[in-house]
């Protein structure tokens, strides 16, 4: 499983958490960050040092939030070019954590999450600020998550409250908490971690006192905090029915 992360403008993100996650996502990394109105994308291939490098090179330059991808391949050839963050049109990159089947052919060349960017590559420049599009592209991935980033750095992830906050910053999943192997016995999950082979005789769990939860004001769901931000503290269903019973009292 790739894991996706979004670092916001002020928090900072160790380089020993982007080991841990090349570790586990071995297959290519890489970040964006927009600068002067560009969108800014740096990828590496094979070494983990070498990303780190190109990570502190850019440094000085991050004035936006940056989003950050480690991939596990699934689908398409290991190489650059389906290595993540991936173009979606002049103004909008984005990066993906899951597998959409209905992109996904045997022994193409091209991962799923690029044929994914070229079937939404003909929605308008600025859909990530329309709601109704951002729902229909949530209801076509179904659990998988995605963040999309615009040439003005506004960011937008998809089922954020399917990953979690950790130190100030997002991460699609926690699998990289622990670069140990992982085995299952009578469908519990156990982990041994590196450099240690006691196996943890309880349900392998990733929560960590330091994410952000939020529920909504209204069903009391698990929601994200910029979908909490968005929606005025609502889900997105809540917030919908709320819009819906407005117009009805007030005629509009």
């Amino acid at each position: 499983m790739c894991v996706a992360v979004l670092k916001p403008e002020k928090s900072t993100i160790d380089e020993k958490t982007i080991r841990n996650c090349w570790d586990t996502n071995p297959d290519g990394g890489g970040f964006m960050y927009v600068n002067n109105g560009k969108i800014i994308v740096k990828k590496e291939l094979f070494d983990v040092e070498n990303f780190i490098k190109k990570y502190r090179e850019n440094l000085p330059y991050f004035k936006s939030d940056v989003i950050l991808h480690f991939r596990i391949g699934t689908s398409g050839l290991m190489n650059l070019e389906n290595t993540h963050p991936h173009k979606v049109n002049e103004n909008v990159y984005m990066v993906h954590n899951g597998i959409i089947d209905r992109c996904t052919e045997i022994n193409s060349k091209f991962s799923d999450t690029m044929k994914f960017c070229n079937f939404i590559s003909h929605l308008p420049n600025d859909f990530m600020k329309n709601n109704s599009l951002m729902e229909l592209i949530t209801g076509y991935i179904e659990t998988d998550k995605m963040v999309f980033m615009d040439n003005l750095g506004n960011t937008r992830i998809i089922n954020e409250s399917l990953g979690k906050w950790v130190n100030g910053n997002w991460y699609s999943n926690l699998n990289w908490k622990n670069t140990g192997k992982f085995y299952t016995f009578n469908g519990v999950n156990y982990l041994t971690k590196k450099d240690d082979t006691k196996k943890y005789e309880k349900e392998f769990d990733l929560d960590d006192e330091s994410e952000t939860v939020c529920f909504c004001i209204d069903c009391d769901s698990t929601i994200g905090k910029y979908e909490y931000h968005d929606y005025e503290g609502y889900c997105y269903s809540c917030y919908q029915l709320r819009l819906e019973s407005e117009r009805y009292y007030t005629g509009r």
